[in-house]
């Protein structure tokens, strides 16, 4: 899918506030008229971290065909912190003997 569009970024976070996207051009092909986007974020506070997180907090998605139209508005509103740990074990890889050929 090509698209088009515009973001909205703060100033002071450079973080992205806004993203309307639409279709570059209808896809004919599929019977695709029309298909945008529009993403609007907020800074939520996560505990123990600094910095704000900037999450998406409505979402409207809208497509339309010959036939139908179709329009549905998503909104985030119970996001869960959590941790992730990782342990990284780097091996010499283990060798294993030539295969002999049968002669």
């Amino acid at each position: 899918i090509e698209w088009r569009g515009r973001i909205w970024v703060d100033a002071a976070t450079a973080s992205v506030m806004r993203i309307e996207a639409e279709l570059k051009a209808p896809m004919e092909d599929i019977g695709l008229e029309k298909l945008t986007s529009d993403v609007r974020y907020s800074a939520l506070k996560l505990k123990g971290v600094a910095k704000e997180a900037w999450m998406p907090q409505v979402a409207s998605v809208e497509a339309a065909t010959k036939r139908q139209r179709w329009a549905n508005t998503h909104q985030f509103t119970q996001y869960r912190q959590f941790g992730v740990e990782t342990d990284v074990r780097i091996q010499k890889p283990i060798e294993k003997p030539p295969v002999e050929e049968n002669q």
